[in-house]
């Protein structure tokens, strides 16, 4: 890669099966697996949000609804935890980091409610399977994805 692709922190998350300790997963009493959230948390990223899809531009209207949406595009550094981005994943975009608090702090699991003091964020939905895009040498250069973020 040429150069770095923004300064934002995003986290890739995914459901992984919950295990227990003969590493089988473990299952409810509807025998349906249970699962927990595991984040990789991401350096050197940028999530560009459309122009058509600013916050408070209505979207869809209908008679008894009107939704809006962030529809963005979002870019990673290519590596394997980027390439196997899917549309059961979900972004989470760091968006206010105090001083002091590095990506370290961010451990694997975080949810939105159990943050660090300070750090604000807001997830995106993945809407279609990452794409690898590679150099004229044909090297990974960047991975980028479709997402979009739910509101009102």
């Amino acid at each position: 890669m040429l150069f770095a692709l923004g300064n934002q922190i995003i986290g890739i998350v995914s459901e992984v099966d919950v295990l227990d300790g003969n590493g089988n997963p473990i299952r409810s009493e509807l025998m349906e697996p249970e699962t927990a959230e595991h984040t990789v948390w991401k350096q050197n990223c940028l999530l560009e949000v459309q122009l058509s899809a600013m916050p408070g531009r209505v979207e869809d209207v209908t008679a008894t609804t009107t939704t809006t949406k962030q529809v963005a595009w979002a870019f990673f550094p290519a590596d394997s935890d980027s390439s196997g981005i899917t549309q059961s994943n979900v972004l989470r975009l760091v968006e206010t980091l105090p001083s002091g608090v590095t990506i370290a702090d961010l451990p694997d699991g975080v949810t939105i409610t159990t943050m660090p003091t300070g750090v604000v964020v807001k997830d995106y939905d993945v809407r279609g399977n990452g794409v690898t895009e590679v150099d004229k040498f044909g090297v990974p250069d960047y991975v980028f994805c479709m997402c979009e973020a739910q509101g009102g």
